[in-house]
């Protein structure tokens, strides 16, 4: 029996933009953490603690609540958490102390676990079925450019329009708003799967192996990149005395234009080849900034950002992969969520920890502790990446 047509078929763009707008809320306060830093008198740790907060509220929300679209419905769900974020960008924008951004964070956190998931699983669910192999590098294409352009008028407004550490924020609320009217377009359609949400994701013993692997590499990827988006510019601002907050938005860039490059570049890479060279590429990129900011040589640090950008790319697109080929499609949107867990724990632990570390021995010797340990687990993925160890059960669960 040729089964029923999807009417949600070709409202692909409209999944990727709810990710996009996401990532782009969740990259506003990046350019604005130097803008605190110097109007409320924060310290490094302190700017830490705000930029990882969400993860207090985004991980329990990823594992709990992650894959409920899996059984009230992608459109659903996505329209809740473009409530949320819309909810948070309002309380960011008129926030006057670290506590009331704290609160907006958390509320980010939310809005971040609840749908990021959900509008990745909705990707190749609302595509043609010959477009499907192309959902993991549209994805991460949404979550480059998302990221980037959520900075880039954050930095913008913020350096030259008047009230910087609100109209960012309100202009993100108008982009969420405008995303939200267009996800309530999309008809509703059954899922590829029947619902199967359990609260916390069940990932059966089969899989596991792969999916801890996936998960790890992916850990590393956006951990090294949490320190770049999130130190650096504060790193630039002390070391390099450069002041001017487009410093920060040109790092979110550079690291989203690797990121970018990546989608296209590993298109055709096997998993385990984007790995090991995601790795070497994170890894060097690490240190050649922290070759370069002594010598204050702006052209290797603009590269090192490139390449730690092209990195995670290829390993953020590599987990995606891995995951969706030994994902059941009744649990497509449990296993992402639990993925998104890993990697934004990675995107928000280890910068808090550089941070408060900082504050004793100073940003320079806490990075470079952070890229030695980072180094170590990253070289430990490597050897445990086999294609064996990578590929999906041969027995569909």
């Amino acid at each position: 029996m040729k089964p029923a047509p999807n009417p949600a078929a070709g409202k692909w763009p409209i999944a990727a933009a709810v990710i996009a707008v996401l990532m782009a809320g969740n990259y506003v306060p990046s350019p604005l953490y130097a803008l605190y830093g110097r109007d409320w008198g924060l310290s490094p740790g302190e700017i830490s603690f705000v930029f990882a907060i969400f993860v207090i509220s985004l991980v329990p929300t990823l594992l709990f609540l992650g894959g409920i679209s899996d059984q009230i419905g992608r459109r659903r769900t996505m329209l809740i958490a473009l409530g949320i974020a819309a909810g948070s960008a309002l309380v960011l924008a008129f926030s006057s102390n670290i506590w009331e951004l704290a609160a907006g964070r958390v509320l980010q956190g939310i809005a971040l676990g609840i749908g990021l998931s959900t509008a990745t699983a909705a990707l190749p669910e609302w595509m043609d079925e010959k477009m499907r192999g192309k959902a993991g590098s549209l994805a991460l294409m949404a979550t480059a450019i998302g990221s980037a352009l959520g900075a880039t008028y954050s930095g913008a407004l913020a350096q030259y329009a008047p009230y910087p550490s609100t109209l960012p924020y309100i202009m993100q609320f108008m982009v969420v708003a405008c995303v939200a009217a267009a996800v309530t377009t999309v008809p509703s359609c059954p899922h590829l799967g029947p619902a199967a949400h359990h609260g916390l994701p069940s990932i059966s013993p089969a899989i596991r192996r792969p999916f801890f692997l996936a998960s790890m590499q992916a850990f590393i990827g956006w951990a090294t990149v949490s320190i770049f988006v999130s130190l650096l510019p504060t790193f630039l601002a002390g070391a390099l005395d450069l002041r001017n907050l487009l410093a920060g938005t040109s790092i979110v860039i550079l690291v989203q234009i690797g990121m970018i490059t990546a989608s296209f570049a590993g298109r055709n890479l096997r998993n385990r080849v984007a790995i090991v060279v995601a790795m070497l590429a994170l890894g060097g990129g690490v240190w050649l900034l922290l070759f370069a900011v002594p010598h204050h040589l702006y052209a290797l640090i603009a590269l090192a950002t490139l390449i730690v950008g092209t990195g995670n790319g290829l390993s953020y697109l590599a987990a995606l992969n891995i995951v969706t080929t030994i994902a059941p499609p009744a649990h497509r949107a449990e296993l992402l969520a639990a993925l998104l867990a890993a990697t934004n724990t990675g995107f928000a632990l280890p910068t808090l920890g550089v941070g408060i570390v900082a504050n004793y021995v100073g940003l320079y010797l806490s990075i470079t502790g952070a890229a030695i340990l980072l180094g170590v687990v990253a070289v430990m993925t490597m050897l445990a990446t086999t294609e064996r160890n990578i590929a999906a059960p041969t027995v569909r669960l």
